[in-house]
């Protein structure tokens, strides 16, 4: 019997006048269920909190994975500003190639985020002032490696 049927039943028992002995077992079932109850609000309770507690965990660790693939897709230790007479992007592909010698325009436009033109024309620039020098084999895209000029200026700015 629900809680509530005996609630009503216990109801109707004092309205209609009967006598306490007759109320007392409907009140004593009633304490009984009550209790049991209670004591399943509590086991459900703990089970909640502990769901609860493994569900914060797994966010957590999925919030830890999703940072470090971020990180890992994200081009080494990027300049914020740009340093001495080069710009923020051409710092980035030193900063770059420093990290991944013999890169290409499109890895390095990939990496950046740059368009593959603005990538060749930077480069170009570097190479042709002297902070790298491209690799050129017969039917592959150019490559980029860093020169000491280019070392050097990592190092001058800290930026290695």
């Amino acid at each position: 019997m629900s809680l509530l049927k005996m609630i009503d039943e216990i109801d109707a028992l004092i309205t209609n006048s009967t006598k306490p002995a007759a109320i007392k077992p409907k009140l004593y079932a009633l304490r009984e269920r009550a209790q049991a109850l209670d004591g399943e609000l509590s086991a459900t309770k703990a089970k909640y909190d502990q769901l609860e507690a493994r569900h914060n965990k797994a966010v957590a660790d999925l919030k830890k994975q999703i940072a470090a693939l971020k990180e890992a897709q994200s081009p080494p230790g990027v300049a914020s500003v740009p340093h001495g007479d080069l710009t923020e992007d051409e710092v980035k592909i030193l900063q770059l190639l420093s990290q991944r010698p013999g890169s290409g325009s499109g890895l390095i436009s990939h990496l950046l985020q740059i368009s593959r033109t603005k990538a060749e024309l930077l480069t170009d620039k570097l190479a042709s002032d002297g902070y790298v020098h491209d690799l050129i084999f017969l039917g592959q895209p150019k490559e980029y490696e860093l020169e000491q000029k280019g070392r050097k200026y990592l190092v001058r700015h800290g930026l290695s």
